[in-house]
């Protein structure tokens, strides 16, 4: 996992929040222009997740028709290794964008902008690997094989699990933008003083559930690969979900500072 040591949070805010989880607070205070970077490379790292799955799952479809499944997997080869390559170039470039020239203490020390992007990519990048392995399971050894609509399953979960990394990422980046505004209390993120927070989480999590178990519930008609086990669309999302939070106190770390943006 994507873990960095961190030091305690003010006492202020323990006193006020209780125990806090444990991550650096290098600098006191988080400029605009570091939460920027922050706030724009959570978002990219988890667009970065979704381009990455939609680049295998163009890869399991060929491999259907007679193309090489090896290129599917990490470290990848043929077009699935250029479409990578391709979208991991741009997320480096948006990160480097983002970070230059204020790049928050609390991010890894680096001498150049590619080598911190690919730190804060590799993460994801993991997360994307170990969801694709679990989705694209070998079936080959069940009684049937893989039949079209399990493949069909596998394709539309893959799918629908990149869009909620990247939704539920920027549900929680913007809760943290509403904390840097002042708008809510520092530390209170996902449960933000309005409510949006909430309510963008639940409702793309109802959705996307729903949409898993309509392509690969049995109950629904539908039909899964038996090497997903019965794994249900809440424990697809679940999982997809503990990723991307355990993640955001990486990307949005330090103290808020309570300085407005434009």
């Amino acid at each position: 996992m994507h873990n960095r040591f961190r030091l305690a949070v003010p006492v202020i805010f323990a006193l006020v929040l209780g125990p806090a989880p444990a991550r650096a607070l290098h600098d006191p205070d988080v400029t605009d222009a570091e939460f920027q970077c922050q706030y724009k490379t959570e978002i990219i790292a988890w667009r970065n997740f979704a381009k990455r799955i939609s680049c295998v799952v163009s890869c399991e479809r060929d491999a259907r028709g007679g193309g090489d499944i090896a290129d599917c997997s990490s470290p990848f080869a043929g077009s699935t290794q250029g479409c990578v390559n391709g979208v991991n170039g741009k997320a480096q470039g948006g990160i480097c964008k983002a970070c230059n020239p204020d790049t928050p203490e609390c991010y890894p020390a680096s001498q150049n902008c590619p080598d911190l992007a690919d730190a804060e990519l590799a993460p994801t990048q993991g997360n994307a690997d170990t969801v694709l392995s679990e989705v694209y399971c070998d079936d080959s050894g069940s009684g049937d094989g893989l039949t079209a609509a399990e493949a069909k399953c596998q394709d539309g979960t893959a799918k629908s699990l990149a869009r909620f990394g990247v939704k539920k990422a920027t549900c929680l980046a913007k809760c943290h933008r509403l904390e840097h505004r002042g708008a809510t209390p520092p530390g209170s993120c996902p449960n933000d003083a309005y409510g949006k927070t909430q309510a963008c989480i639940m409702k793309l999590t109802d959705a996307t559930v729903l949409k898993i178990d309509k392509l690969c519930s049995p109950g629904l008609g539908a039909e899964a690969p038996e090497c997903h086990a019965g794994k249900t669309g809440a424990q697809w999302v679940q999982e997809v979900e503990d990723d991307v939070d355990d993640l955001d106190p990486d990307y949005i770390c330090g103290s808020p500072s309570g300085a407005f943006l434009e």
